[in-house]
């Protein structure tokens, strides 16, 4: 194999250095670490392979449905979304220069392309996560006989395993994601020797599972601080270690000449819940819906109370999903910005996008005013957090220009972003405190996704293509490494 890359979903650098991972720290150290950083307001993955940001492949976390002149919200994205934008993918770069390759697991690019060479697709983007899969994620189809005899597994997470499946015991959780890993390799490999290619790719996910996990006790561990949980820090170090055993097999197996290892954000410990929409009623930007028992209110503390079969079912439903993704907890006509779901992002309510309250004449100012408020407020000071403008910042001529929030914040390590509470700040009491399994009610638990975002490279392939490394990397360079390797 000419290159390998090999994506390890949230994976974080000192994490792996600091586990007994002899193989990969080998590879980290022997390439060069290029400092990388996203915004976590676009997807990494879809960067990686269109070499392009979400105001051109829309490939947003979360984003506004402009076009229906409302609030109402989507998560979605997949293949399906990306041919609609124009933005060509990767793989037809390699494909029109007569370049094989093998994809695997890459999260958001179901249904499986048609490509030269061989194509498993990952979930993510609102991709529904059920037992077994269907061969719309493979091509060519006929490779579901290998999946199916190898008991491939597509994606396990806290969702299918602790509610749907009720593993509750560290050991069983851990080894079902050890599985999943393994298995992942094992078919990769056999996929490779059916079918050489020029060109690898694979994603790892069951990284991301632990991460958002166990971030709080990981990072005792890497700062030599007491354990807080015994039992759940020896099945992560069994954890990493069988994961450095599948990574040590897939290089060996494939003997790639290049490689480059990077992961789509970072994570770290989940400190504290951050409500925008609280901060910005609270200083007279928002005017928030004052009943107590809304819809969304019930739903969000009713939840948890569902099975999770019923749960799924539930958000199965195309009606339903589209209902809940469009409630909002602010009167319309009388905010002037606001924030959605878990994206880091405050949206000026103009007329244009949102048939909002705000003239175009109008919303610089408030832009200034908010930004004023934020960076001139003592609790955003005391967590050196500070508000910027971020869509101006961008091309005005790509297509999702205006899916793009107004204001992001800065320094937003250990914060997750909510609509949900009656404070500004809320701090996450599972943090520093020892936990079953049982009592875990969300995929974040004490983890939340990091700007600094791992990328090393082969010191052949970084000689290759210094002059591409800037001050200022995001992942759309993974892209243009992988084209430079090959001279396309």
């Amino acid at each position: 194999m000419k290159l390998l890359v090999l994506g390890i979903d949230a994976g974080v650098k000192k994490v792996f250095e600091t586990f007994e991972m002899p193989f990969l720290q080998s590879k980290l150290s022997k390439g060069v670490i290029i400092k990388t950083t996203e915004d976590i307001v676009t997807r990494g993955w879809v960067k990686s392979y269109t070499g392009k940001s979400a105001e051109a492949n829309l490939g947003f976390y979360e984003y506004p449905i402009i076009d229906k002149e409302g609030y109402q919200w989507s998560k979605s994205f997949n293949q399906n979304h990306l041919k609609k934008t124009g933005v060509k993918p990767l793989w037809e770069s390699l494909k029109e220069n007569d370049i094989s390759s093998g994809f695997m697991n890459i999260p958001t690019t179901s249904p499986a392309p048609e490509i030269k060479g061989f194509f498993i697709s990952g979930g993510g983007g609102g991709k529904e996560l059920k037992n077994g899969f269907d061969a719309s994620i493979c091509f060519p189809e006929s490779y579901t006989e290998v999946l199916n005899s190898n008991d491939y597994i597509l994606d396990e997470r806290v969702p299918s395993l602790v509610w749907e499946k009720g593993l509750e015991k560290y050991n069983v959780f851990f080894e079902k994601l050890i599985e999943m890993t393994e298995k992942r390799i094992l078919t990769y490999i056999e996929l490779y020797k059916k079918e050489p290619v020029d060109f690898g790719f694979l994603v790892i996910r069951s990284v991301a599972v632990v991460h958002y996990l166990a971030m709080s006790e990981i990072d005792n561990f890497c700062n030599l601080n007491i354990p807080i949980n015994n039992e759940l820090l020896d099945n992560l170090k069994i954890f990493y270690k069988k994961l450095d055993g599948s990574i040590e097999k897939l290089f060996l197996s494939l003997n790639p000449e290049n490689y480059i290892i990077f992961a789509d954000h970072g994570i770290s410990t989940l400190n504290e819940s951050i409500n925008i929409n609280k901060f910005l009623s609270s200083n007279g930007f928002q005017k928030p819906i004052v009943s107590k028992n809304s819809s969304k209110k019930i739903i969000n503390k009713m939840k948890h109370l569902i099975p999770y079969k019923l749960r799924r079912k539930i958000k199965r439903s195309a009606s339903f999903k589209e209902y809940y993704m469009s409630m909002i907890s602010f009167e319309t006509k009388n905010t002037k910005a606001f924030s959605r779901g878990a994206v880091n992002g405050i949206y000026i309510n103009d007329e244009s996008r949102f048939n909002g309250s705000v003239k175009a004449e109008e919303a610089d100012q408030i832009i200034d005013e908010i930004i004023s408020s934020i960076n001139n407020n003592y609790e955003f000071k005391k967590r050196q957090i500070t508000a910027k403008r971020f869509r101006k910042e961008h091309d005005s001529s790509k297509k999702y220009y205006n899916y793009l929030p107004d204001i992001v914040l800065t320094n937003i390590k250990g914060l997750r972003f909510t609509e949900v509470g009656n404070k500004v700040f809320l701090k996450n009491e599972f943090v520093n405190k020892p936990y079953n399994l049982k009592d875990v009610k969300d995929d974040n638990w004490t983890g939340v996704k990091d700007s600094e975002t791992l990328l090393a490279v082969s010191k052949k392939l970084h000689k290759k293509a210094e002059d591409l490394v800037k001050d200022d990397n995001d992942l759309t360079l993974v892209y243009q490494l992988i084209k430079r390797n090959f001279n396309i």
